[in-house]
């Protein structure tokens, strides 16, 4: 069915066309991995190498919020209208679901994101030779860059509409004032853009790095190989702009939404995590002969 097709509220199949399964059972599976590479990564920072650092810290904050305002706002979402037809929600159950829909863009859109990107620049850094200024240089460029967008968001986020709880009650549309559709819809292409850039540049910038590394010429192939896991999340990011410009303004767009940023971000996790894990894994996977 095309997700600019109308029909009465009252057809019954339309009514009981539900994608909930799959969003749900994407969400969870992913999202169940990135914990057990989460837990996997804090377990050898804390217990095996006692070298907790700033790049944990990110990671904690990242899982927070991508937990949090992620996939418990999917939770809520489903029950009010997520995977549902737009035209068949009461408007109590389209206020909840703007309500999870503004929560998941404020704390897992930009801040856990965000988040998880300083994660892996902070774990860059560990990787840095103090003599090697222009790695270093480049590494705090991409901090302050995220970190920019970051507020830029949140920014374009809550200056939306006036006021704010606009955005999720229809009863203020009438008076509020919101930005063009036109508008909203750049600025999350935009976000999309530069996680797709930050990712494309901490999949890439490690590999030299690495391959002058005192190690095994296997533990070095495995270092590049799990940093590359990010060119996954770069494709996924692809994905994601694609159904932004897709379905972005479409008031039926609830029953189409595969949630790319739940995979995205999952897949982030894991990418970021992997790393991590050779002291845990390195015996079994022979990374030290």
């Amino acid at each position: 069915m095309s997700a600019t097709t109308k029909a009465p509220p009252s057809d019954p199949a339309l009514a009981g066309e539900s994608n909930v399964p799959r969003i749900l059972g994407l969400g969870i599976t992913f999202h169940a991995l990135a914990l057990i590479c989460f837990c996997m990564r804090m377990y050898t920072r804390i217990f095996v190498v006692k070298a907790f650092g700033k790049d944990d810290v990110m990671m904690v904050l990242c899982i927070i919020g991508l937990t949090g305002g992620g996939m418990i706002t999917i939770a809520v979402a489903t029950a009010h209208g997520l995977g549902h037809h737009a035209f068949t929600l009461s408007d109590d159950d389209q206020k909840v679901y703007g309500i999870t829909v503004f929560i998941q863009a404020i704390f897992t859109t930009v801040t856990s994101l965000c988040f998880l990107k300083l994660s892996v620049a902070f774990s860059l850094l560990r990787l840095s030779n103090p003599m090697n200024t222009w790695w270093t240089r480049v590494i705090w460029g991409l901090i302050v860059f995220i970190c920019l967008y970051m507020v830029e968001s949140w920014i374009s986020i809550l200056a939306y509409c006036d006021p704010v709880a606009a955005q999720w009650d229809k009863a203020l549309l009438k008076t509020a004032k919101c930005w063009p559709i036109e508008i909203f819809r750049i600025f999350p292409l935009i976000n999309t853009g530069c996680n797709i850039f930050t990712d494309v540049c901490f999949a890439t910038l490690p590999i030299p790095i690495i391959w002058r590394l005192r190690m095994s010429v296997r533990a070095r192939a495995y270092l590049i190989g799990v940093f590359s896991l990010g060119y996954i999340a770069v494709f996924i990011g692809v994905a994601k702009a694609v159904s932004q410009v897709k379905f972005r303004g479409d008031p039926d767009a609830l029953t189409q939404i595969d949630n790319p940023l739940s995979l995205q971000q999952n897949v982030g996790v894991v990418a970021a995590c992997a790393p991590t894990l050779k002291p845990l894994v390195g015996r079994w996977l022979k990374l030290n002969t």
